[in-house]
């Protein structure tokens, strides 16, 4: 699906809906009839918890330590966007323009370092009448030939003079500071680097109060989570999923926003609840790594006999 160059395939599905269920989201339960073809599996890969404890457990006792940590999180992402961006290509500057034209805005150009250098009066009113003078030309060449293209009799050759004395549209800039222009990938990875880098939160000043009414708490300081809109949680919650347990192959694991199930097929219902009681004390171990309280009240099971 994520190849814009194919074709989706249309898979033949049985939808199997349950009546009441305790999401908020309305999960379906989807069963594959037929499929012809090949099923890729993902690879998981598992997190390595003592390297996770010991950069989350650093202790930040200066401003120093988050902004090397910042720097080094916007270096990660800058190499990411250039080894994963394609070059551009770029082609040689076309003039679409007569000669005439092409050679007035060649003296003016030059007319403009002159009077740069000089700051002379001769020199600012030689300036001034060549950006009249192009000014002009500019303005009056689509005239001319649109009315020599209307007294050509074939209608092919019309086209062609037509397609190659075509205006090209500009493209859109990407804008850096002080209204540059971004042209290569190193100063457009360079402008999400820096846009990245102002957006974190400094952990160690953050606090918060809690208001009943008109009345308001002291200020409380946070000592775990992330602020809502932070950078980093996108990268947290791919990690917080990729390390759900997932230890035996008859058990599937089926997420869905902030919903979690658990798919176990077996031969009886006995074999069925073993294995379900053993991945769950899994899930137990890894609730309590990432300190995670699940609200067992909300919780349900499904029997299909």
């Amino acid at each position: 699906p994520g190849d814009p160059d194919t074709i989706h395939a249309v898979l033949d599905v049985q939808v199997l809906s349950k009546e009441f269920t305790t999401s908020d989201h309305l999960p379906l339960l989807a069963q594959l009839l037929s499929f012809e073809g090949k099923i890729d599996h993902c690879n998981f890969i598992k997190v390595n918890w003592k390297k996770v404890v010991e950069e989350l457990d650093r202790p930040y006792n200066v401003t120093n330590d988050i902004e090397y940590d910042v720097g080094h999180l916007t270096a990660s992402i800058q190499s990411a966007i250039l080894n994963n961006s394609r070059a551009a290509k770029r082609k040689p500057r076309k003039w679409h323009k007569n000669p005439l034209i092409k050679q007035l805005v060649i003296e003016k150009q030059q007319a403009k370092k002159t009077y740069a250098r000089t700051r002379s009066t001769e020199d600012k009113k030689q300036l001034k009448k060549l950006k009249k003078t192009t000014r002009t030309n500019h303005q009056n060449y689509p005239g001319r030939v649109t009315s020599n293209i209307c007294k050509l009799d074939d209608p092919i050759l019309r086209w062609q003079v037509l397609k190659k004395n075509r205006p090209v549209p500009p493209p859109i800039p990407v804008l850096k500071a002080g209204n540059q222009v971004a042209r290569t990938g190193s100063e457009k990875s360079e402008m999400l680097a820096s846009t990245l880098q102002e957006r974190f939160t400094e952990l160690i000043t953050r606090v918060r109060e809690l208001r009943i009414g008109n009345t308001l708490s002291t200020l409380k300081n946070i000592s775990a989570g992330t602020a809502q809109g932070a950078v980093i949680s996108p990268f947290l919650y791919s990690m917080y999923i990729k390390d759900m347990p997932h230890s035996n192959c008859h058990i599937k694991v089926y997420q869905y926003a902030d919903d979690t199930g658990y798919l176990v097929g077996q031969p009886t219902t006995k074999q069925a609840v073993k294995l379900l009681n053993t991945q769950l004390k899994d899930l137990e171990k890894w609730c309590n790594n990432w300190k995670t309280k699940i609200p067992w009240c909300s919780c349900d099971r499904q029997l299909t006999v």
